[in-house]
């Protein structure tokens, strides 16, 4: 075989494998990631709007609260947050949703009725909210009720590039939770290259991979 040839050769299979090899390590990250968030919000870990609570109020709630003018009942919208977090006369409680305070918010106070004439979603919509659901609710109003906008209304940020630790200082890891000292992964010491291979880094190092 000709030098040329082979030269182009090994240059093609170099940055196969190179694609190869990122690619990998996407997968592993994006896998350790949903490892890591699966299952029930941890009790830790603050509930966000748009991943736990908005999919309930929208599955239950929006059929009769929500944008649609000819089914919306008490004219209330739980699809918009002013709506939501209004005062109220209702005997369940002083507001709909009242930040912090769910005995005060009429609808936590509603779902959890033993009165099926008043629990909502009504008997007639043949909805309900399992037990997993209601402490969801609970705890997304104690904890402030929080309410994001869809990410595709939120402005675009550019995240800031993470600054990785100089070769020098991966000789060892300390980790928080036991006296376990792991060797670091020195031969990754010139594999950052560009801002994606930053991100993929950082990932790594956090995980001790």
């Amino acid at each position: 075989m000709c030098q040329p040839l082979a030269t182009a050769l090994d240059r093609h299979v170099d940055v196969v494998a190179a694609t190869f090899r990122r690619a990998s390590v996407m997968l592993l990250l994006a896998w350790l990631t949903a490892v890591h968030v699966s299952g029930t919000a941890s009790a830790e870990t603050p509930l966000d709007f748009n991943e736990h609570i908005k999919p309930i109020l929208s599955d239950r709630c929006f059929m009769c609260h929500g944008p649609d003018n000819q089914r919306r009942e008490a004219d209330l919208r739980l699809d918009q947050r002013q709506s939501a977090l209004r005062e109220t006369s209702s005997e369940w409680g002083s507001h709909i949703v009242k930040p912090g305070d769910p005995a005060a918010s009429a609808l936590y106070q509603r779902v959890i009725t033993d009165d099926e004439s008043a629990r909502m979603p009504p008997l007639e919509t043949n909805l309900s909210l399992s037990k997993d659901e209601t402490e969801l609710i609970r705890r997304w109003i104690a904890e402030g009720a929080n309410w994001t906008e869809h990410w595709a209304f939120t402005p675009i940020e550019r995240p800031e590039v993470p600054q990785n630790p100089a070769p020098s200082s991966w000789q060892t890891t300390q980790t928080d939770d036991s006296n376990r000292t792991t060797a670091a992964p020195t031969r990754l010491a010139k594999w950052e290259r560009n801002e994606v291979d930053a991100f993929v880094l950082h990932r790594m190092l956090q995980h001790d991979l």
